[in-house]
């Protein structure tokens, strides 16, 4: 194993922006960068011997900070949406930057995702990086201490921990919004790879793509029943007000509950012969099929159009902090947080 650090490019604000190749024994690996803590590649071979990145992206500073659609980025203080951007806690209501319609999203257009940790530290397959965001950052309460280790192994498995703590109340929903393609990023529409998801219940939404509060078991049949593994594109254009309503698949799927890491995703690409298991600690995932693509260059000029990824971002239910029927992303004053998100790839 090696990790190799390089320079990436230089941010706007003039930050030295490195990046960290975390290489295997066979040839596979993983770059990070410490703008937004961001997956910029995941290289895992194929059936036909080949290496091929999975993930969409950039390669310059330039497209992350210019890009909308936070290919790879850590994503933070609270992950997807919070109704009317705001929330309410020990009587204290906190109004939010309202940058996705009137909803809150991923942290706000300038979140974790838009800044720079230079703070961090090379392990042997590892790379840690920390920041602390200042009590009152887009409106947060507290000062939040994070750190997120990223480590790739000979297993071709990519263990995220997410690390925080707080010296006041406050929200705290980490996730990774990487956009995969097991066929290779830029090689086109992800509807012939093959979703399998053991998960007993999704998370209707309104309009806006706000939980209604309903928790809805998945049947045998719904174009939610991924627990056979099918075609992400076999049900998606169906006439289900789920689908109509969020243009496909955008929606928070509850795992059963467990302890520690549980794998509860597998998704596979024929044409490369790559297999991904996903395996977390948290108690939802982000089951999102790339609806908002719109088709603007990204990678060596690959054009990435709507529905050419899908993305598995292990979370809390979005909203939770306004709606007590989910699991709590309130992190209390003095405590801390550790929650795992593994990646693993196979052929």
């Amino acid at each position: 194993m090696a990790v190799v650090k390089s320079e990436f490019g230089v941010a706007s604000t003039g930050e030295q922006v490195y990046k960290f190749k975390i290489e295997n024994s066979k040839g596979e690996y993983v770059s990070i960068i410490n703008y937004g803590c961001t997956i910029q590649a995941i290289v895992v071979e194929g059936k036909d011997g080949k290496l091929h990145d999975v993930v969409l992206g950039y390669d310059t500073v330039k497209g992350y900070e210019e890009g909308t659609f936070f290919y790879g980025a850590f994503i933070g203080r609270c992950g997807n949406r919070i109704a009317n951007g705001k929330f309410t806690l020990n009587g204290k209501t906190y109004e939010l930057e309202t940058n996705n319609g009137a909803n809150h999203l991923h942290g706000g257009s300038n979140g974790f995702d838009k800044k720079v940790y230079s703070d961090f530290t090379i392990g042997e397959n590892s790379v840690s990086l920390r920041r602390t965001s200042p009590d009152g950052e887009a409106n947060y309460p507290g000062n939040l201490d994070v750190e997120v280790i990223y480590t790739f192994d000979d297993n071709a498995c990519l263990r995220i921990d997410y690390k925080a703590k707080t010296d006041a109340d406050t929200v705290v929903n980490l996730t990774n919004h990487s956009y995969f393609n097991l066929a290779g990023e830029g090689s086109g529409s992800v509807y012939d790879q093959t979703l399998k998801l053991d998960c007993p219940a999704m998370i209707p939404t309104d309009a806006g793509l706000i939980p209604t509060g309903e928790i809805r078991p998945i049947t045998k049949g719904d174009v939610f029943d991924f627990s056979e593994a099918k075609p992400i594109g076999q049900d998606i254009d169906k006439d289900d007000e789920r689908l109509v309503i969020a243009a496909g698949y955008d929606h928070t799927v509850l795992l059963p509950e467990h302890d520690g890491l549980y794998t509860f995703a597998q998704a596979k690409s024929e044409k490369t012969g790559i297999i991904m298991d996903v395996a977390t600690t948290m108690p939802g995932a982000q089951f999102y099929s790339a609806n908002f693509l719109e088709g603007k260059p990204g990678k060596q000029g690959h054009i990435y159009n709507r529905r050419d990824a899908f993305c598995i971002e292990t979370q809390y239910v979005p909203n939770a902090v306004n709606c007590d029927k989910f699991a709590s992303p309130v992190l209390k004053a003095g405590q801390e947080t550790h929650t795992v998100t593994t990646y693993t790839f196979s052929k």
